[in-house]
């Protein structure tokens, strides 16, 4: 065996030490390793290590029903995305679903933000994915087929639900989406004991889920 031979070999151990470290600490993957953009000024960032972020991971990697709430100020739609890229390229047989108002604001999630963050790790860190565009041309199903695991990007409402037995949905922005309730009703009936349940949303006052939900439990200010 040669010294380049040896060179490699040794890079792929490492690789496998560090993705076997990675499989159960989505956040310290996300520090290490992941870049995301500001879409403003398109420019490549750092995932940032702030504390709150931490906090919200951990509330994903151990609850089962998570309400995100938010303002636009906020980490929160690109760490939830980068948390759930995490699951299904480190994890077998993960469907999630993100839902946004419409399909084509879902697909922008999952091609400019989630297909982003892979195409932007190292290329030793990459994994191959299969990527299916919707009518609007934008990706809106990301599938790795060594997991068997997917996000796909899909419209608001129950009947979008009510198909599928997701492991993992987002209800993105459920505030502003109409048919918020009937898609939260249906998933909370198909919900199974390892699924999950995540919105994100800023508030759009009374009446809407973010603002029930949290009145339900006394959270009425944030500090």
């Amino acid at each position: 065996m040669d010294r380049r031979d040896e060179l490699e070999r040794a890079a792929r151990a490492a690789l496998e030490l560090k993705n076997r470290i990675y499989l159960n600490d989505p956040y310290l993957w996300a520090c290490e390793q992941v870049y995301t953009k500001d879409e403003a000024t398109q420019t490549k960032l750092n995932f940032p290590d702030k504390p709150y972020i931490k906090d919200l991971f951990h509330a994903l990697d151990t609850e089962q029903k998570i309400l995100v709430p938010k303002s636009r100020r906020m980490f929160a739609s690109w760490g939830v995305s980068t948390w759930v890229l995490h699951q299904v390229r480190f994890r077998q047989y993960v469907a999630a679903y993100w839902q946004s108002l419409q399909e084509a604001k879902a697909a922008y999630v999952v091609d400019e933000r989630i297909k982003f963050i892979e195409d932007n790790l190292e290329p030793l860190h990459r994994r191959r994915y299969e990527a299916i565009k919707t009518k609007s041309g934008l990706v809106g199903k990301l599938t790795y087929p060594e997991m068997d695991s997917y996000v796909l990007a899909i419209a608001q409402g129950g009947d979008q639900i009510r198909s599928f037995t997701p492991s993992i949905l987002v209800i993105d922005e459920c505030d502003f989406q109409p048919e918020a309730h009937d898609a939260l009703k249906a998933a909370l009936a198909t919900v199974e004991k390892n699924s999950k349940i995540i919105l994100v949303s800023t508030s759009d006052g009374p009446g809407k889920p973010l603002g029930e939900i949290c009145t339900a439990n006394n959270l009425i200010r944030f500090e």
